[in-house]
């Protein structure tokens, strides 16, 4: 009986350091996300796509949005001619509408759009121009995309980018009160004025930066 009673003390034991020792791990993981997400390091990523997305994500949305239709439009009609026409008018439409926005964009903010439209669409943006306007077409706007540094075969990986990931669920669940989702279209002129801005500012910070040279001497 005593020796039963010994075996029965050690099972008990034995479970209930085990139970302890999984909780103090589950304690220990919980306690490094909350010190991953309390960093300072984290909130300045987070910030800074934030800030990115305020100018970039309502145009992934609503270009996802726009192929949304254009995919209805085209399961509307049969013949391979009307679907052909129905995706040569819809990527004219797109241009028209994105052509000057994209131009405006910095770099690194180009690359971010094709990312999250990749997000919202399952596609690149290579894919949807194979899939829209043709194979010949899309080996063009390849070639373009990088002649600027643009890589259009571009995906949104969420573990890669967590932090944006959060970023972007944080909109989706409306944490971020002020956002606006409507996007801006820039026409042709304004895309001038803006490039025009963008050289006079250039010109002043490469002078500023001369005076500066020559004031340390």
């Amino acid at each position: 009986m005593k020796r039963k009673f010994i075996i029965f003390l050690f099972t008990y034991f034995h479970v209930i350091f085990f139970y302890a020792q999984k909780n103090d791990t589950l304690i220990a993981r919980y306690q490094e996300l909350d010190d991953v997400y309390t960093s300072k390091s984290y909130w300045n990523q987070y910030n800074y796509w934030l800030k990115k997305c305020r100018k970039v994500y309502p145009l992934a949305v609503y270009a996802a949005e726009k192929l949304h239709e254009i995919d209805k439009a085209m399961s509307e009609v049969e013949s391979k001619r009307k679907k052909k026409k129905v995706g040569k008018e819809a990527n004219k439409e797109l241009r028209s509408e994105f052509t000057y926005v994209v131009r405006d964009l910095y770099t690194s903010e180009g690359r971010l759009l094709m990312q999250l439209i990749h997000r919202e669409t399952g596609m690149t943006v290579a894919e949807i121009i194979t899939k829209y306007r043709g194979r010949f077409k899309a080996d063009i706007q390849d070639n373009l995309g990088k002649i600027w540094d643009q890589d259009l075969d571009i995906k949104h990986d969420p573990k890669k980018d967590w932090i944006l990931e959060n970023v972007i669920k944080d909109i989706k669940k409306n944490k971020i009160k002020d956002f606006d989702y409507q996007h801006k279209i820039v026409t042709k002129e304004e895309y001038k004025e803006s490039m025009k801005q963008y050289r006079l500012d250039c010109k002043e910070a490469k002078k500023a930066m001369k005076e500066k040279r020559k004031a340390s001497r």
